[in-house]
């Protein structure tokens, strides 16, 4: 299996002074809390691997469509920008073609 999620939690507490000229460890502090750190066969913190049961049920996808072209005209070259995963718009001035 190995490590899934480099990114998983980090150590708590460590701190390290360096001397940054000549590149040297000057100190190590270890306040952590003691809590110990996962083998390497048991640190997949990916949503996925997690036996849990669904939150929810899948839900059906969703199509929109305007088959005529949109309902709109946007004049003196803005651009009207849609973003997917957020569903924010923007409408901003354009130095750029205009079809």
């Amino acid at each position: 299996m190995g490590i899934q999620n480099g990114g998983g939690p980090g150590p708590e507490g460590l701190t390290m002074t360096v001397y940054l000229d000549k590149m040297e460890v000057v100190k190590i502090s270890d306040t952590g809390r003691g809590i110990p750190v996962p083998k390497s066969n048991d640190i997949d913190y990916r949503y996925s691997a997690q036996e849990k049961p669904p939150q929810m049920e899948p839900l059906n996808p969703i199509s929109i469509e305007q088959p005529k072209g949109p309902s709109f005209r946007i004049k003196n070259r803005h651009r009207l920008g849609l973003s997917g995963p957020t569903g924010n718009s923007t409408l901003r001035p354009t130095n750029e073609l205009v079809w």
